[in-house]
């Protein structure tokens, strides 16, 4: 489900909220998984693709984004869940693959 919310940043460089789309996932939606060990999620997301690309790539730019600029929101479920998926990538893709220059 997609909502808009009002985001406000933490460094104070904005003198107002900026208004962000956040899309959260709910049983909605028919590829929901609801809860799940990180291992089935990552499992999930390898096989799944969006209008905007793989959802490999938006995992791995999303944690690599907390990281680098939220790192004191630290989300160990979102770094589980990488952990995973690069742990499952190689069974799946050869290092030939442009998918395997993700990892």
């Amino acid at each position: 489900t997609l909502f808009r919310s009002y985001f406000y940043p933490q460094d104070g460089q904005a003198d107002e909220a900026v208004l962000a789309l956040v899309y959260i996932a709910t049983p909605v939606n028919p590829i929901y998984l609801g809860p799940a060990p990180e291992e089935e999620i990552a499992a999930q997301i390898i096989v799944c693709s969006g209008r905007t690309g793989h959802n490999i790539e938006y995992l791995l730019r999303l944690a690599d984004f907390m990281r680098d600029f939220c790192p004191e929101a630290e989300d160990k479920h979102l770094f589980l869940i990488e952990e995973a998926l690069i742990a499952i990538l190689p069974c799946l893709y050869s290092p030939d693959d442009p998918i395997s220059l993700l990892c």
